[in-house]
């Protein structure tokens, strides 16, 4: 990690970071005598010398041993066989028959084959060609640093066959592609599942959240614990790979091995997906209200507002023998209209000086303005849906104020 941190900083004088089999050796192109690596002199000849008489090859530590352990380890089979995520067939499965069996319910699941007709399953699966289509200038974000996307490949190949390169694998997840890549915005689109996004009426002014990333990652890359922001529902749709996703419903506190500030700005976890799963797996499967399954390409998942979910990229090595390198996906968070009123509450509700905090997506002068903005943008698109989910709130205020008066007599 703290060699990750001096690449962050030397990149500073850099316009991207090109990984070079280790963050050691990355850290040691970019700073010894001005060599950078190039297509036609990469940084693994320039090196050899400093890494001849490099003198942390003496250092012994069990910190750096549980990176190490966490960096070697694979993904174990055991932690992939269970599967009771709810499935359907996007192939005969209607948009009607989800909302009433998933979105009012607020339940997770998974859309099989909802995205496999999309033009990015076809080209996106290839890196070579997801490499043209993004260019050799744009860059993306992946863990606070930026890479081209030919680049970033040639990291996540490295971390692939090399074991104990990264125990954190950078994860590819970046908000401005369609800016960055326009090409790749053509190459998919919204599943019909989920086109009524109410914050899409705020599209074209600066108070719309960011709603959409690409992301791309090595085995044992992926996100750690979260809920979405905003009280947001969201999809996740495979281009190609696999994913394998944990999920607890809004009613369990936090996910073992997970600790979430008071305030719920924050989270703890453990630095990698591979050390919770080392860790923690074995006490989150027996918890009653675990749901976990694996994600193919072409699948899309349904996250309901509030669950917890943390997703892990996969290797073929850890299921049937045959390698892959990437997992690419799209994903998207959305206001829904059963969704409409808890996110009305979240942006409503008083939290004192740190309210602001809890808002994220949009720039910290805006935040307080954006749930004025919202609704009044409702107001003029969508009066039906607000007039019904101020009506829910206003019953959900006065239940909890009945009940509160009953605690009063006791």
């Amino acid at each position: 990690a703290l060699t990750i941190s001096h690449c962050h900083q030397a990149q500073q004088a850099l316009s991207h970071l090109r990984f070079n089999d280790s963050w050691k050796r990355t850290y040691v192109s970019c700073t010894s005598n001005g060599l950078r690596p190039t297509v036609d002199a990469p940084s693994s000849t320039l090196l050899h010398h400093q890494l001849q008489t490099d003198p942390s090859r003496t250092v012994y530590s069990d910190v750096l041993y549980h990176a190490w352990r966490c960096a070697a380890g694979r993904i174990r089979r055991e932690w992939l066989t269970r599967d009771n995520l709810a499935r359907e067939d996007a192939q005969l499965f209607s948009p009607e028959e989800f909302n009433a069996s998933y979105a009012r319910t607020n339940t997770p699941v998974v859309l099989r084959g909802a995205c496999k007709h999309w033009q990015a399953c076809a080209k996106w699966s290839d890196a070579d060609t997801l490499s043209h289509l993004c260019g050799n200038h744009a860059t993306f974000n992946a863990g606070g640093l930026h890479f081209t996307m030919r680049d970033y490949i040639q990291y996540a190949r490295s971390v692939s066959a090399n074991v104990g390169a990264d125990d954190q694998p950078l994860y590819l997840f970046d908000k401005n592609f369609t800016q960055s890549a326009p090409k790749l915005a053509s190459d998919y689109e919204v599943p019909q599942y989920f086109s009524d996004d109410l914050f899409a009426l705020l599209d074209g002014t600066q108070h719309r959240p960011d709603f959409r990333w690409l992301i791309v990652g090595p085995p044992r890359s992926g996100s750690s614990f979260h809920k979405d922001p905003n009280a947001t529902s969201a999809w996740n749709a495979v281009v190609s790979g696999a994913k394998k996703w944990i999920l607890f419903p809004p009613q369990v506190t936090s996910p073992p091995g997970v600790t979430p500030s008071d305030d719920g700005c924050e989270v703890r976890t453990p630095l990698s997906l591979q050390e919770w799963f080392m860790n923690y797996y074995e006490q989150a499967r027996a918890h009653p209200m675990v749901l976990e399954g694996i994600c193919e390409a072409g699948d899309v998942l349904f996250v309901p507002r509030g669950w917890w979910h943390a997703a892990m990229n996969l290797d073929r090595n850890s299921r049937d023998g045959c390698e892959v390198e990437l997992t690419v996906a799209i994903t998207q968070n959305f206001v829904s209209r059963e969704a409409l009123p808890h996110v009305l509450h979240f942006l409503r509700t008083p939290r004192g000086a740190t309210h602001a905090a809890h808002i994220s997506g949009v720039a910290s002068h805006l935040r307080a303005s954006l749930l004025s903005v919202f609704e009044e943008h409702l107001e003029q698109n969508a009066p039906g849906a607000l007039a019904h989910a101020r009506n829910v709130l206003r019953m959900n205020d006065t239940q909890r104020l009945q009940t509160t008066s009953i605690w009063k007599r006791l």
